[in-house]
This record gives structure tokens, sequence and C-alpha cells, in this order.
């Protein structure tokens, strides 16, 4: 999805679903930037028996200056429980890491990244 635009308070939403580990695209919020997020993964059809899924943020977007933003693992976190920032990520792009998935009885799991300025 695109972003919406309309101002600062419009949040930008991408979701992505994954079947194993790896980088999803990079999403490109430079219009207005952004400094508040959610991460949200949840298994399709049951919980997934492990997951590592880092929300990575950069300001420039140069390769090598992505940080970790948001970590939901389920060794702390919920299948499907939201997780936000609580001190401002000033970005202008982000990606989603899956780094560890064990499926088990889920299908995929879907990550949802909320963005706003």
């Amino acid at each position: 999805m695109e972003w919406r635009g309309g101002g600062e308070d419009t949040p930008n939403t991408q979701t992505t679903t994954h079947t194993a580990t790896g980088d999803g695209a990079v999403k490109n919020v430079s219009v207005n930037g952004a400094k508040w997020f959610g991460l949200r993964v949840k298994g399709t059809g049951a919980a997934a028996t492990t997951w590592v899924v880092n929300l990575r943020t950069s300001l420039t977007g140069a390769v090598g200056s992505y940080t970790d933003g948001i970590t939901h693992a389920n060794t702390t976190d919920g299948d499907g429980d939201q997780l936000t920032n609580s001190t401002p990520i000033v970005a202008n792009y982000f990606y989603v890491e899956v780094a560890s998935l064990t499926l088990g009885s889920a299908t995929n799991i879907s990550v949802t990244v909320t963005a706003m300025n």
C-alpha cells in the first residue's frame, strides 16, 4: 500500500506474508517521514512455533544504514501482539527482516507495520 497522504497523522501501513527467513522490500515513507511504528506478527491458521521479526529503519536508505527499530519474538511476544516504540525512531525507510521462523502448524506469518509521523 502506498502512502495515503493527508498530513502527518495519516498512518502508512504495509502488510506482508512470509514462509521463510529473509528481508522484505524496503518501504519509502520519505514524503512525510515517520517516527512512530507499530509491528504485529500473526500466524495464519495457527501461531507459528518460533519467530524473530525485526523492523529495520533508516533515515537515508543507504546500504548499511539500517538499524533494528522493534523486534517481535515468540520468546517475549504473543501471536498477534502489536508492539510499538516508546521513543521516536526518525526514519524515511523501513523493511521487515524475518531473522528466524519455524512455522509448525501455521501456513505463514503475516507481518503488519504501521508508520506515523
